[in-house]
């Protein structure tokens, strides 16, 4: 069986996907780490990766690429999203990784989240949402066709040292929140919203349980 390892570099958690494969057949994933790195801790502050939130990305990456060499595992594939791509100090980072990303546009991050909404979903017109832990991206879905995309620094690592304080949020705070998330995707609207992501997968898995829905739809 052929192997194929996918490093997703995501602001809040790294992760790392084996998918195993036979020419012509289907895909199966073989194994997965997943690490809540939350390198893009205090980026939104200063604009740059801290020391420790680098540390804890090194240390990872080298935890994976040993997991990879361990399984002979010669096929690779890394990327990174938001926060990375954000800091004004990325390439200190990006030089001493054991792994080297390629760093994903906004652009290229919503194309690949409509990518796994349209062949994953039933959605024929609406809104893709994917919720990182640095940025936000949505995507115009017509027809089955991504017609535009946008992206925002409003992902969940970023809104909460943005707007809620250590003791969880006053409601000061979330409508404050809700005010600056409304004005910047203002426009967007479909009949059908599909997301994609651990936050998008939480927060369905909460209304799931409190509605007392099985737990089958929610897709990962």
């Amino acid at each position: 069986m052929n192997q194929l390892a996918v490093v997703d570099m995501g602001s809040n958690s790294f992760r790392l996907v084996v998918f195993g494969y036979e020419p012509g057949q289907m895909w199966s994933v073989t194994d997965e780490i997943r690490e809540a790195v939350r390198v893009g801790e205090g980026l939104d502050a200063s604009g740059e990766l801290s020391g420790e939130a680098m540390a804890r990305a090194l240390s990872t990456t080298e935890v994976f690429a040993a997991f990879c060499r361990a399984s002979g595992i010669d096929d690779v594939v890394t990327v990174a999203t938001s926060a990375i791509r954000d800091a004004s100090n990325r390439d200190a980072l990006v030089e001493r990784l054991s792994l080297e990303p390629r760093v994903l546009t906004a652009e290229e991050e919503a194309r690949y989240a409509y990518l796994a909404i349209v062949n994953s979903t039933t959605l024929e017109n609406g809104i893709g949402l994917d919720i990182g832990g640095g940025s936000v991206q949505l995507m115009q879905i017509t027809g089955r066709r991504l017609e535009r995309t946008g992206s925002w620094p409003l992902g969940a690592v970023r809104v909460t040292e943005r707007f809620l304080s250590e003791e969880g949020g006053s409601k000061k705070e979330a409508k404050a929140l809700r005010k600056a998330v409304g004005g910047a995707v203002e426009g967007w609207e479909g009949e059908r919203i599909a997301g994609v992501g651990g936050t998008v997968r939480n927060l369905a898995s909460a209304v799931m349980k409190r509605e007392g829905i099985g737990q089958f739809d929610v897709q990962g």
